[in-house]
């Protein structure tokens, strides 16, 4: 357990030196709810220093229904080194390596139930998707999230963007 702790704090201090990189990263979700078609658009838009800006926008049919922006702390904004350390310790944290044929192609996932893991490191996603049921944590930004299913709606990556 001291190993997984000090890996995840030097990937955390690695993580903090790059944050101003990470503006511009985004991710978008395709799926349906209550029979309509939803997109979810997240982005990392600005970092002072201090904190991200993360906008979050949910569309359904087409129109807006939630446009959101927030401040993130620098420890909780995903990297790719914490996505990867995410799905590297799948199983410590209760999940399963699933692979997932999604609209970006292929991809190694961690599946996981949204109210099985207890992990600190874990404890945004669970903030961010508390309604979520299951979680597939993937390689992508913003969120790190593949796939989520929540109230019986699924919700997939269909485009993402790495700076």
């Amino acid at each position: 357990m001291k190993r997984i702790s000090a890996l995840l704090v030097a990937l955390c201090s690695l993580s903090i030196c790059a944050q101003a990189n990470r503006v511009g990263d985004s991710v978008k979700f395709i799926g349906t709810m209550n029979a309509q078609p939803v997109e979810l658009d997240m982005e990392y838009t600005a970092y002072d220093g201090q904190s991200m800006t993360q906008s979050t926008q949910l569309k359904m049919s087409g129109q807006i229904v939630s446009d959101n922006v927030e401040s993130i702390a620098p420890e909780a904004i995903v990297t790719m080194e914490t996505v990867g350390l995410m799905i590297a310790m799948c199983s410590q944290i209760g999940g399963v390596h699933e692979y997932l044929d999604l609209p970006v192609g292929k991809t190694l996932t961690c599946k996981v139930s949204a109210d099985s893991v207890s992990t600190p490191v874990y404890n945004m996603y669970k903030s961010v998707f508390m309604d979520a049921s299951t979680i597939w944590l993937g390689p992508f930004p913003v969120s790190g999230i593949a796939q989520m299913i929540f109230g019986g709606s699924m919700l997939r990556v269909s485009h993402y963007h790495w700076n």
